[in-house]
Order: C-alpha cells, then structure tokens, then sequence
C-alpha cells in the first residue's frame, strides 16, 4: 500500500501520524509546508522537521509558510497574516493535489481547510480519499463559543470581526471536504461527536485519541505534595481555552487561602481578568516549553476547562509528567480521564463546578498526590507508539470497510 499525507500543519499528531505509515511500511510522501531546505539549506528552520519520517518521503512547499512568518515578524495588521495563512492552505492543497495525480497512491490523507482539492483529485482517480480532523465542527464550536464571545464583546476587536466575517466560506470549504472524504480520522470522541452532529456517517470516523509523551521515571515523582498547592494552567490564556472560567472560579475559591495558579501562555482575555497586585494568580506569559514542563513537576494539578478544544495535548504531557488533571467535558483529551483517579471531568463554562473541584485539590494534597501517580500510569498505557498502532490497525479495517461498501461516497444527513 503507498500513502501520501498532505499534513498541513506541523504538530506532534501529523508527524505521529505519518510515522505510522512509516512503520507501515506504507508512507509514499510527506507533504508538508515548512520543516527546512532539503538540499539547497539544510540546516535553516530544520527544528521543524518531522521525526521518524524518512527524509526521502519529505516534500516541502515553504513559500507561503515563509511569507506568512514574515508578515508576522514584520507585525502586519492580523487580517492581512491571516489572508496569508488562506492563501498558503489553499496553494498547499493545490500541490497536495498533484502529487496526488502524478503517484497515484492507494490513500490520501489530508487536514480540514486544507484539502479539498486533492480528495476530489482522489476521488476522480480512485484512491481512497481520507481526511484528517484536528478541530471540533464549526458548529459545535460555535454553540459554544459565541455565549462566550457575547458576554465579553470586547474581544472582538475590529481585526477580530473582519477575520470572523471570513469564517462561512472557510466552514463552507471545511463541510465540503467532508462530503469529499470517503473516512475521517477525529482525535478524540469530542472530535467526532462534533462531526456526527454535523451529519457525518459515525461508521466512517476513525476515533484515535492522541498518546502521551514519555512518562518519568517511578523514582521521578513526587514523593510529597508542593509546600503550597498550584494549580497550573498551561496553553493560550483565552476563551476557548476556558481560562476566563478558571480565573473566575479561583477568585472564589483561593481567596486567602495559601495556594497559588500560575498561568502560562500567551493573554487573549479582556483585561478585567488579568491578575492584580496581590492576588495568588501569576501569569508568567510565553515561556520555553522546558519551562512548563519543569513547572508540572512542581504543581499540583493541571487544569484545562475548554470550553471547545479538539483534544488538549497538554492534558497528556501533564500525565507523563505525573501531574493530575482537572478537564472540562469539552475537551476531547477528557477521555483520557477517569474522574477521581487520574483526576476530574467537569462541565465546560461551569465556574461552579470547576470551584468546587479546585477547593478539594487544595483541601486533599495528599489524594491528589496519590492521583498523579495514577496520571502518570495512565501515560505509561496510552503513549505515542499506542496511538501509532491503533491508528494503523484502525486504518486498515476502514479501507477494508469503504472497498466492501456498495457506494465508497458517504452519505451526509445535513
């Protein structure tokens, strides 16, 4: 079998997912943006390359990637970065398209918004046509998100508006992808709850939750509770992320007590939220990915109350680190977690509850002690190479499943 992924983003689950075709034996071509200058600059921006993918099923298509960090570090206006970002989805697909055409592989894997093209191209000449899915729906994320957006309007910038405004024929292009993709890999059961809402056949979703780095040592972890108890948040400081939530609910709950959030990432919340002298809330912004980690073997809890989040891969780097979890419904890295061993489920945009949850973390260091260790059992059983087999045994039982089918086309409800 050859593959060929357009994998138009770089992240862990695409390369994780191209190294599994690796594996396979089955990868034909990696087609990515960026990931450096195969033989005219090898060493310029190499850091993005992906590991356990054979340099020589690489393909790079960096012109637009690169106009689009430029414009960035130039600080152009965000409407214009971001009709860079369209232009570079688009040209990406073109290209996917094409290699589609001239190898002719047996599978085709793509990333919503950016491969419509090269399904129908995979279509016409009969390779199976998959698409992979990073994100919840437009729909479900919009049932959540714009309450959120309405009680604090003054998130909406006037960039903000004009990039919204573009959103329907870019959610148009992503639903008609979807009737293209004869299969869809979701990240998470959220993930593919959010496409079977939307109509698409649950017998033609790929559900693979993603696997966790690799965990510490035994000898690693913590042998006694943080002097004071941290809840630590890592990620965009923003709505969708549930940080406005986190922040509210602490305020009831931590007050005088001695305890301590530390927010990590970059701030997107109006600046009624952002912490004032004297609070026990510290946002330490943008810092090293080492940084972090360091901090979750300090902590005492991670906390992710999503409002819409795909997965949440911090939620799996914290495990690994031997750090429980507090996880909102919302976020498709939940799943990953038994409430009350490993950590907490919570309902999304519910302050209340997560308060509630957060008071007894404070009250029960030493349960939430015994709980990291649970956490980081639970990364130990589901790692990256679980995910590589499960992708690629699931993978195969769908292709069989789409050649057996009388009609490949699935057969969208809306």
């Amino acid at each position: 079998m050859k593959v060929i992924i357009g994998a138009a983003a770089n992240n862990a689950h695409l390369y994780q997912v191209g190294q599994a075709m690796e594996e396979a034996g089955a990868l034909c071509r990696y087609i990515l943006p960026f990931g450096g200058f195969p033989l005219r600059h090898p060493v310029v921006f190499s850091r993005r390359s992906p590991a356990g993918i054979s340099k020589s099923s690489l393909e790079h298509h960096p012109a637009w990637d690169i106009a689009r960090l430029a414009a960035s570090k130039l600080r152009l206006p965000d409407p214009w970065i971001d009709l860079i970002w369209e232009r570079e989805e688009l040209s990406f697909d073109k290209a996917c398209s094409r290699s589609v055409a001239s190898e002719r592989p047996d599978v085709f894997l793509g990333v919503e918004h950016a491969a419509l093209a090269s399904l129908r191209e995979s279509s016409r000449i009969g390779t199976a046509a998959g698409l992979i899915y990073p994100s919840l729906h437009h729909l479900f994320r919009k049932k959540w998100l714009d309450p959120e957006l309405a009680r604090y309007p003054e998130l909406l910038s006037r960039s903000a508006r004009i990039i919204r405004e573009r959103d329907a024929s870019r959610d148009y292009r992503r639903d008609e992808e979807m009737r293209a993709a004869e299969f869809i890999h979701a990240n998470s059961a959220t993930t593919a709850r959010s496409l079977v809402e939307a109509g698409y056949p649950p017998d033609r979703i790929i559900t693979v939750p993603l696997g966790a780095p690799p965990a510490i040592a035994e000898s690693e972890l913590a042998s006694h509770p943080p002097d004071v108890p941290t809840a630590l948040f890592a990620g965009n400081v923003a709505l969708h992320k549930g940080a406005h939530h986190l922040i509210e609910a602490w305020r009831r709950v931590a007050g005088t007590r001695n305890a301590r959030l530390d927010l990590y990432g970059a701030w997107a919340l109006p600046e009624s939220f952002r912490p004032s002298r004297g609070e026990n809330i510290h946002a330490h912004g943008r810092v090293p990915h080492e940084v972090v980690r360091d901090a979750m073997r300090r902590a005492s809890v991670l906390v992710l109350p999503s409002v819409c989040d795909g997965f949440g891969m911090v939620v799996t780097e914290a495990m690994a680190q031997g750090l429980p979890v507090i996880c909102s419904l919302n976020a498709g890295a939940s799943q990953m977690v038994v409430d009350g061993v490993n950590g907490f489920v919570v309902p999304a945009a519910d302050p209340e509850r997560l308060g509630e949850r957060l008071t007894w973390c404070v009250e029960n260091p030493m349960e939430l002690l015994a709980m990291g260790r649970n956490a980081a059992e639970t990364a130990r059983h589901w790692s990256w190479a679980d995910f590589r087999a499960r992708f690629t045994r699931d993978l195969y039982a769908m292709l069989g499943h789409i050649g057996a089918s009388p009609s490949r086309a699935p057969a969208m409800t809306r």
